[in-house]
């Protein structure tokens, strides 16, 4: 039902409030700094602790469902990104990202990585040398055909 944090920071117990690196296993956000102190808190955590279910229907497939009523900016559950993109409006509105670096591009005709053919500052980008910058989203983007337009509007257009 819980399980240490593999991340070696401690949060506060959310019973007593001290140190505590045990996480509840369910949604890891809330800790506590021992079974006991989890159990006691279970009442009162239970409801807050899975808000959706995953169901299915032959008109949707699978998908996700409230298991109780959600308020604007409640944390249903969280992920790594497999892929970080550039903003998603046109040149015209401004700069676009380098996918290596971040750095905003102020031209509209770029270097392109050698990959995914997506628009770096460089090919020689420090970022596209990192696997965990910009090495998993490039093994994606490069799953789609080389795109032949120049402008960013129309490349970035899917």
């Amino acid at each position: 039902m819980s399980e240490k944090s593999d991340d070696n920071k401690t949060s506060p117990c959310e019973v007593c409030q001290q140190p505590a690196a045990r996480r509840c296993s369910a949604c890891k956000l809330v800790s506590y700094c021992t079974a006991e102190h989890q159990k006691e808190h279970w009442n009162d955590h239970k409801n807050a602790c899975k808000p959706f279910e995953v169901d299915h229907s032959k008109e949707l497939g699978r998908f996700m469902k409230a298991t109780r009523d959600l308020e604007p900016s409640d944390v249903i559950f969280t992920d790594t990104p497999i892929i970080f993109g550039p903003k998603p409006h046109r040149i015209e509105e401004g700069p676009f990202p380098c996918v290596g670096c971040c750095r905003l591009l102020q031209d509209q005709t770029c270097d392109r990585c050698l990959g995914c053919f997506w628009p770096v500052c460089n090919v020689n980008c420090e970022g596209l040398k990192i696997p965990t910058v910009h090495g998993f989203e490039c093994n994606v983007l490069r799953l789609r055909a080389p795109s032949e337009a120049k402008p960013f509007h129309e490349y970035y257009r899917y």
